[in-house]
């Protein structure tokens, strides 16, 4: 600062502005030497800002330090051990073909080719079938190859197989599919503690793929008080537009929601999209996040009604459009008291530091999150706004990631394992996790304790939650105390310059 105030009164004669003031235009030279200060000043604030914030999440570390060292054995006085405890989990089974085939098509192209057909041709037969052979596990040579993980959802490496098992919309209308969430459901309810937030993607390429799909759910009966249902939609509307599926952004944005908007004013003409709709809590955003977005989300970018080019719009300019429309819809639900959705898409996996900002700024919260840890101010203020963010130390699919039946057993277990956690931790992340949750709170009233909106201890029932008041005191405290301190200085007096 003091090399800029002195570049200001003694002028540096090699400068450029300084050359101009000698052609005569002093004024210009001085317009120029203000916008250089001011640039100067702004980016001083940025990097105060930013080391503020650095600051104040290494700060925050260290009450923590300081309460498991004090309160350790209070802590963990839990009257009942975490197995007991009530929680809710990402749960999702795939079901391995019986002896017997049923004979039906493929697909809708070619009717005629029947389930032994397809298995002649791959030589198999379901007594040589196992989870080896099946090579849906997702391994180390999947990490950060987003290409080999997709290639994980087609078993023995075979898509005919994904779209015989594992579709809705096949030729025998998602038969096996449906024999495989019933399977998953029948589990969840005999486990008594196991709740489950399934996906089922829609990709917004044909006005009546909403209708197939709950024409699915309603004559299958895929519904359960264990399960609520997330609706996630594909990035991939570069491959649409090069397939000549769709035209432009507009359509596809017009296939996804429309319908929605037409079942809720109108449920007799769409009476099993509106009842599939009470079983849906929102909406994911998924693909691989590691791509490059060749355009910016900016002002200039076309509407979606003119974005009619092959490239894909960038990450932000989804999620901005989808948060839009998400929010429209919720405000006419509401008013006609229906469910509303929620917005929580994949973020900071990988990519761009825009990821988890317009998440910030669009979700409720966020699934992985994984680059906060390199983002400080964005970590900062997720904490601030307590937005949520769904991740396990595996994955959430089971039968890609899990070696047992009961997947959400493994994840904590080796969550325990890998950061050391105590029962009281685990069951904190319990709780967490059904507050995050989309189930309904009269649901969540059962579990968590009929005040479990309130604000800390008062809203903490530790014989339904397993966790000590004093950690959620702990909690309450330190939140309030951050926000305090950003009001102060917010509102002290700015020192004379």
């Amino acid at each position: 600062q003091i090399q800029s105030s002195a570049s200001q009164a003694y002028p540096d004669p090699e400068l450029p502005h300084v050359a101009a003031a000698a052609d005569g235009t002093a004024a210009e030279a001085a317009r120029v030497a203000r916008e250089e200060a001011t640039n100067d000043e702004r980016l001083q604030s940025e990097k105060n800002a930013r080391e503020f914030q650095v600051k104040r999440c290494f700060l925050r570390a260290m009450p923590n330090w300081l309460r498991l060292k004090l309160y350790e054995l209070p802590d963990n006085a839990t009257a009942r051990d975490f197995c007991n405890a009530a929680r809710r989990h990402l749960v999702l089974k795939d079901l391995c073909p019986t002896d017997e085939w049923t004979p039906g098509a493929v697909n809708e192209i070619a009717p005629s080719v029947s389930d032994n057909l397809v298995f002649k041709k791959l030589n198999l037969t379901s007594y040589h079938l196992s989870v080896d052979l099946l090579d849906v596990h997702a391994d180390r040579n999947t990490f950060h190859r987003f290409d080999k993980f997709n290639a994980k959802y087609n078993p023995i490496g075979e898509s005919k197989l994904r779209e015989i098992f594992i579709k809705t919309n096949n030729y025998m209308n998602g038969q096996y599919f449906a024999e495989i969430l019933k399977e998953v459901i029948s589990d969840l309810e005999d486990s008594k503690y196991q709740y489950a937030e399934p996906r089922i993607s829609i990709y917004g390429t044909h006005p009546k793929e909403w209708d197939k799909l709950a024409n699915f759910a309603v004559s299958n009966n895929v519904f359960s008080p264990h399960i609520k249902w997330l609706i996630q939609i594909p990035r991939v509307f570069d491959i649409f537009r090069s397939k000549k599926l769709v035209q432009n952004f507009g359509e596809l944005l017009h296939n996804i929601f429309y319908p929605l908007f037409e079942a809720t004013l109108q449920p007799e003409k769409r009476p099993e999209l509106y009842q599939f709709l009470l079983h849906v809590i929102g909406f994911d955003s998924v693909d691989d996040e590691s791509k490059n977005d060749t355009i910016r989300f900016c002002s200039t970018n076309p509407t979606p009604e003119q974005w009619t080019s092959d490239i894909n719009p960038a990450y932000s300019y989804y999620i901005y459009y989808l948060w839009s429309n998400i929010t429209v819809l919720n405000a006419l639900r509401k008013e006609l008291g229906l469910n509303t959705f929620v917005l929580r898409p994949h973020s900071g996996e990988a990519g761009g530091l825009s990821h988890l900002a317009v998440a910030f700024m669009a979700a409720e919260n966020i699934s992985h999150g994984l680059l906060l840890r390199k983002r400080s101010v964005l970590q900062y203020l997720n904490y601030l706004t307590q937005i949520g963010d769904s991740d396990l130390p595996l994955h959430r699919r089971p039968l890609q990631f899990h070696f047992t039946k009961r997947a959400p057993h493994e994840e904590y277990s080796i969550a325990a394992q890998v950061w050391k956690l105590s029962t009281c931790d685990m069951c904190e992340l319990a709780r967490n996790s059904v507050v995050m949750s989309g189930f309904a709170n009269p649901r969540k009233a059962i579990w968590l304790g009929k005040n479990w909106k309130d604000d800390g201890p008062g809203g903490n029932d530790i014989n339904q939650t397993n966790v000590p008041d004093i950690r959620v005191c702990y909690r309450y405290e330190s939140l309030v105390h951050e926000l305090m301190l950003l009001i102060y200085f917010n509102h002290r007096p700015s020192k004379p310059v």
